[in-house]
């Protein structure tokens, strides 16, 4: 007995190993055994459609079980048709529409009116059209039809929501190349399409700046019309009902005069180029290759799917294997399919990789992809791809509201209603010689355009082994002046030097000015934003003419910030981590420098200045200096009656974007005959953002020089 229980545990044991390693072994060989039966055919219900005499087209779709209805809207009123110049109207004429409301229910009523009952009507911008949604409780249904009809067809367009629309957009303007995805994608699409093309055009703030009022109506008289428009509507209710709803409140919507205006021209492809687009403050580049795609209609488009899937759609794919799970040098490697419903797409590849292995993360791109134009794809790999984009129609048509959704889309576009059992008919008609045959029609490897965004410091190797490069400018262009300037005269130059003496001297004197070597200043800062309040204590050290050292201390105890600008060049340090100054900011310091009261006053006579018309505000008489610089917009100085130098106003930056900056200097106080002011208030756009407090300051202090130095990480 004894030696039966010597054994029995470790024979138990061995078996329950054994039995459990065979398991494990006889999983992983037959997973790519199994077979499954034929999804069922997909029955599509039937959806209802109807279309008015002012061309309007309505699909109904009656769904029972709950007491709900969506609405959906398609209008061919996207940004591709915005006017050059005014780019981004059609976006602000969709959220000033949804957020205006009209004359007779203004948007802050129909907000809460909608919350009241937990419904919602949202519109969303595309390049190709606007798409309005809505969800209600049936219940509701003739009152929010009614509200949807008079929005679309007599909308107010108040000023004040069109301003808000626009700070909107600049905000998104002055964050648009914080992150490189969204810069190569945006950079990429005039690549591809061109420039100058609707479909690669973006906002700049001039383009906001040159929206008003009247173009908001002007192109919703245009483009929000009822034949260019599909309606869908799913939901609780009676068809016929709802359809003698829709036409008492839409049918009477008359067409424009002139005919819909035709989507704008795709260009013929592009040759092929290298560009590069300079990003210092990262250490990875954002790469992406490619070309002009193809229509989601072309013939070749099921086996295109499908090789998309193998390429580089997912973590399966070739392009993945490869870069990242083999190589370990991209944390992103996708292909892009090429294809679009309304116009060709953009075919290629996208990875995101470490700087130094920039120029082999190309050439591997470029490898997958020539090999899929020269060998045949394998059985496996087709299998896989096809059963996963045809299982994926399960979730095509899960609700009845996508149903209706997926029919009105088909018709927005054109295409046949049968289009997705036209697909799905193609998909499984793919073969790997068909599939290669496709790619040698569709990819075009002489033309596949290479983008770079990065920091080229850090590669390994430079882009010009692959050709020509070309360096894009992704800088955001500063918004237009609205300063009416008069054209300078030798009195009023020579008026504006007068001015600036006699505000040197009470400042100490312009050559005391000039003399000074350095100064350190210790001041205690208010910061008014976005509804909150907190303190900020700086240290500055300038060593002048160009050194400046800055050291802030974060509120809430998230530690210390220090930026240091050298002439040229700059780094930055903060809890996140250490880095170069980018480049902006660099032009910022610069700008930064020009506008420091010391260095305007002590070299005053280097600089292009005009005496302006003086001016009264708040009881009191400004003169005023207008100063010509690049760096620093509508820039003029304001002097009291005793000639002291209190105020500035310029062309500034704040968190949300561009602002109408006004510095003010109050208090003045002297230290080694050079005055001071002890208090400093910063105005955005005439609203209070800081309150600095002069607590200490120290004139031509020792300077430790390695202050300017960059520590190592």
């Amino acid at each position: 007995m004894r030696g039966l229980k010597k054994t029995a545990m470790p024979i138990g044991f061995l078996v329950i190993v054994l039995l459990s390693l065979c398991g494990a072994a006889y999983a992983e060989k037959q997973w790519e055994q199994l077979s499954y039966p034929p999804l069922k055919e997909i029955k599509v219900p039937e959806v209802a459609r109807y279309e008015f005499d002012n061309g309007l087209v309505l699909f109904l779709l009656e769904d029972r079980e709950f007491p709900l209805i969506d609405v959906r809207a398609s209008l061919k009123a996207g940004g591709a048709f915005d006017p050059a110049d005014k780019a981004g109207l059609a976006s602000i004429t969709a959220v000033v529409l949804r957020n205006g409301g009209t004359e007779s229910f203004p948007g802050d009523d129909l907000d809460v009116y909608l919350e009241s009952i937990g419904a919602q009507i949202e519109l969303t911008t595309e390049n190709d059209r606007v798409i309005i949604n809505a969800s209600f409780l049936s219940e509701y249904d003739d009152d929010i039809l009614m509200r949807l009809a008079d929005l679309l067809m007599r909308p107010a367009f108040p000023d004040d929501k069109i301003e808000l629309a626009e700070i909107d957009e600049q905000t998104a303007i002055a964050a648009r190349n914080d992150q490189p995805f969204d810069i190569a994608l945006r950079e990429y699409r005039k690549v591809v399409y061109g420039p100058e093309s609707p479909y690669a055009r973006h906002t700049e703030y001039a383009t906001i700046e040159a929206i008003g009022r009247d173009d908001l109506l002007a192109f919703h008289r245009s483009y929000y019309r009822p034949d260019g428009m599909v309606l869908i509507i799913t939901g609780d209710f009676k068809k016929k009902d709802m359809k003698k709803r829709v036409e008492r409140l839409l049918g009477g919507w008359k067409q424009p005069g002139e005919p819909l205006p035709e989507p704008p021209a795709v260009p013929e492809m592009q040759a092929r180029g290298i560009y590069y687009a300079e990003k210092t403050d990262v250490t990875q580049s954002t790469i992406l290759l490619g070309h002009l795609g193809f229509r989601v209609d072309d013939p070749d488009y099921p086996e295109m799917r499908i090789l998309n899937e193998i390429l580089g759609g997912g973590f399966s794919s070739r392009i993945m294997n490869e870069i990242r799970t083999k190589r370990g040098l991209a944390y992103m490697a996708n292909s892009i399919p090429g294809y679009a419903y309304p116009r060709p797409g953009i075919f290629g590849a996208i990875a995101g990789t470490k700087s130094e292995s920039t120029l082999v993360a190309i050439q591997l791109l470029e490898e997958e992809i020539r090999k899929v134009t020269e060998e045949p794809v394998t059985e496996v790999e087709l299998e896989r791809a096809r059963s996963g984009l045809l299982n994926s129609f399960v979730f095509e048509f899960d609700t009845r509201s996508e149903v209706a959704n997926r029919v009105g889309f088909f018709e927005f576009y054109g295409y046949p209603l049968d289009f997705l059992a036209q697909y799905q008919q193609g998909l499984r008609e793919a073969t790997p010689q068909s599939i290669l045959e496709a790619a040698k029609r569709k990819i075009h490897l002489s033309k596949l355009s290479v983008l770079v965004i990065g920091n080229k410091a850090q590669f390994a190797g430079s882009l010009s082994e692959l050709g020509e490069v070309v360096e894009l400018d992704i800088s955001i262009p500063e918004p237009p002046s609205k300063l009416e300037i008069p054209e300078p005269t030798e009195e009023s130059r020579e008026r504006a030097r007068e001015i600036l003496t006699k505000a040197a001297q009470l400042e100490g004197g312009k050559e005391t000015l000039a003399e000074l070597k350095s100064l350190k200043v210790e001041t205690d800062a208010k910061i008014s934003m976005q509804g909150m309040t907190f303190n900020i204590f700086s240290t500055e050290i300038q060593l002048f003419p160009d050194h400046q050292y800055g050291s802030q201390v974060l509120p809430f105890g998230q530690g210390t910030a220090v930026q240091v600008f050298t002439g040229d060049a700059g780094w930055m340090k903060d809890p996140r981590g250490l880095q170069d100054m980018p480049e902006d900011q660099l032009v910022d310091a610069k700008a930064d420098q020009i506008r420091d009261p010391i260095r305007l006053l002590a070299h005053y006579e280097n600089m292009d200045l005009q005496a302006l018309d003086p001016i009264e505000e708040d009881g009191q008489t400004f003169e005023r200096v207008f100063v010509r610089t690049e760096l620093v917009k509508d820039f003029i100085l304001f002097f009291d009656k005793e000639g002291r130098f209190v105020r500035m106003d310029y062309q500034g930056k704040g968190p949300q974007g561009p602002v109408k900056a006004s510095m003010r200097y109050e208090g003045f106080t002297e230290e080694s005959g050079i005055g001071f002011p002890s208090t400093v208030k910063l105005y955005h756009d005439g609203e209070l953002f800081l309150t600095s407090t002069l607590k200490s300051v120290e004139v031509n202090p020792e300077v430790d020089m390695t202050i300017f130095e960059k520590p190592s990480e």
